[in-house]
């Protein structure tokens, strides 16, 4: 059931991060942030690369999460690098729907600070790639205890 649930929920935000996307794009709202995505279609959105690879490996993570799931507790114990096959999942979730919400907030013309956020790494490099990674990189270190009790009561009844 958790695994079907973690993928159901990747697919739902995934189509509307795609579709929210594009209806910016195609309306001239606003410009693609993530240099990762190909946004000169819709079908290049969707085949993109880098988010399907990064599909791939929320698949394989919700596949070994489940088949260790009996392990958790000692996963975090040893190492919080052993726990990330369990938090990789919900942090894309979290990742998507923050883009979601963002787009979202776009298209109803109020006022989103992700791209604020992402843009305000422009000190440290000019690269847009630099940036999104550095902002993506500060929320995971920000939300890592938000995810890591998520998990902990996601996999509770296992242990």
């Amino acid at each position: 059931m958790r695994p079907a649930l973690l993928v159901l929920v990747l697919v739902l935000l995934s189509t509307a991060d795609i579709a929210t996307t594009w209806y910016l794009l195609s309306k001239g709202l606003a410009v693609e942030l993530n240099p990762f995505a190909n946004s000169t279609s819709i079908s290049t959105l969707i085949l993109s690369p880098v988010p399907r690879f990064l599909n791939l490996i929320f698949l394989l993570s919700v596949f070994l999460a489940e088949m260790y799931a009996d392990r958790f507790n000692a996963f975090v114990e040893k190492s919080y690098l052993h726990a990330l096959i369990f938090l990789f999942p919900l942090y894309s979730i979290l990742v998507i729907a923050l883009a979601v919400a963002s787009n979202s907030a776009l298209i109803l013309g109020l006022p989103t600070p992700l791209p604020v956020f992402i843009r305000s790494f422009e000190l440290l490099s000019d690269n847009p790639s630099v940036q999104i990674t550095t902002a993506f990189s500060c929320i995971w270190l920000v939300s890592f205890p938000f995810l890591l009790k998520v998990a902990r009561v996601m996999y509770a009844n296992n242990t």
